[in-house]
């Protein structure tokens, strides 16, 4: 009884993972004008305020795309890593401040 009680724990992870992922991905494309302005700025050589926010926000995006590749794969620890809520947070603050 335990371990279908843990299987079941551990698939509600997996999927709470995944759909952390997904809407995450969808508040990422709302700001997906200011992170092509920053990263563009940045290889040009001419780094700004946007550059500097746009490598922070897709750093922190990459960064929870390898926990979450790891969770799925390697091992469920990983599972306290996920921080997708403070990506949207960040994500959040940029749309209502804007330019």
């Amino acid at each position: 009884m335990f371990s279908s009680h843990l299987l079941s724990t551990t698939a509600s992870l997996e999927k709470i993972a995944i759909t952390k992922l997904i809407l995450t991905s969808i508040v990422m494309l709302s700001i997906i004008d200011f992170l092509q302005l920053g990263l563009t700025s940045l290889f040009k050589g001419h780094p700004n305020r946007y550059s500097v926010i746009a490598t922070g926000i897709t750093s922190l995006y990459a960064y929870q795309v390898l926990v979450i590749y790891l969770v799925l794969t390697v091992n469920l620890a990983f599972t306290c890593n996920i921080n997708l809520s403070i990506l949207a947070v960040m994500i959040t603050y940029v749309n209502i401040l804007g330019t």
